[in-house]
């Protein structure tokens, strides 16, 4: 049957003037009959187990600069944390959810460059997902979790925008954690553990924005 859900949100917003502005936000979500993988007799099948739970928070700020002398220059800010609980369906113990974003952040600077038609900028961005959970294997994957990217921009290029950045400067990875066991994980032996770690270079970027 499909999944119902209690949410609460709750959300505050300050101006700080020539500061800028921030947000924090505070939600939980309480569902009830939880789609997850169930044991059918020896096979798996999505289904209902009784509930799940889910609490978040999220900070969202943007701070400019002009205060304190770095005149068009601003810094944005993304900083999440969500924790989650649901009981696996084989062991009978509390565990996340499967494959969801448990913790993000991220910082991006911006210098429009007074009197000019330039602008510049850097980032840094993370990222972090729970395991995904299926009766026979858990699997982990994070895809470039940490990543550091750069760009400049000229704002008249024949009356478009024209950008050129490069991200994952820093040779970020992609990494895979995954145990497989022979049958249902609570009651079998491991088959296998796989674990990949594949270096992903720098990727660049150029665009034109505008109207022709």
């Amino acid at each position: 049957m499909p999944q119902q859900s209690w949410e609460l949100d709750f959300e505050a917003k300050k101006d700080l003037k020539a500061w800028g502005s921030t947000t924090l936000k505070l939600y939980a979500r309480w569902y009830e009959d939880y789609i997850d993988f169930i044991p059918i007799g020896n096979a798996e099948s999505r289904g209902n187990i009784p509930s799940a739970r889910l609490y978040g928070i999220n900070w969202v700020s943007t701070f400019k600069l002009d205060p304190i002398g770095f005149t068009g220059a601003k810094l944005d800010i993304d900083l999440g944390f969500e924790w989650t609980s649901v009981r696996d369906p084989l062991t009978g113990k509390f565990r996340p959810i499967s494959g969801v974003r448990d913790h993000w952040g991220s910082l991006q600077l911006r210098h429009d460059i007074p009197h000019t038609q330039m602008a510049w900028g850097a980032s840094v961005q993370h990222r972090h997902n729970t395991s995904d959970y299926y009766l026979t294997e858990i699997d982990q994957t994070l895809d470039i979790p940490w990543m550091v990217g750069l760009f400049v921009e000229d704002k008249n290029v024949m009356g478009m925008t024209a950008r050129f950045s490069v991200v994952n400067i820093f040779n970020g990875r992609h990494t895979e954690d995954r145990t497989v066991w022979n049958g249902y994980r609570d009651r079998t032996a491991v088959a296998f553990i796989e674990r990949h770690d594949e270096l992903v270079g720098p990727i660049f970027d150029f665009s034109l924005k505008g109207n022709f």
